[in-house]
């Protein structure tokens, strides 16, 4: 899922660079549709969190998603790359964590 959310991300962020003045149309159709699809995914990991059982790591998770759903909300409106680069970022570096979890249980 966060191989979808990363590509969305860039796909906005390009979009984003290109458009002026609201132009050209397809780009801004692109960017709201890959802003709107990133923040629906990022809307399931977050409700996929046990917050009874998950503790400290869940509530932690759960404000950063918070935090980047607010950011991209603000980009999508701003039309700012910057926000999304941002948010890129720290969903890499959850992907991250998450690779590495993964990884040590094999």
């Amino acid at each position: 899922m966060f191989e979808h959310v990363l590509s969305n991300l860039a796909t906005a962020q390009g979009c984003m660079e290109r458009i002026e003045d609201n132009r050209p149309v397809s780009d801004v159709v692109a960017k709201g549709t890959a802003i709107g699809k990133a923040i629906r995914l990022i809307g399931q990991l977050n409700g996929t969190l046990d917050m009874e059982r998950g503790g400290e790591i869940a509530a932690s998770l759960r404000a950063l998603y918070v935090y980047i759903l607010a950011r991209l909300t603000l980009a999508n409106a701003t039309n700012d790359a910057q926000i999304v680069a941002e948010a890129s970022k720290l969903v890499r570096e959850v992907k991250i964590g998450w690779d590495q979890i993964v990884t040590d249980e094999r």
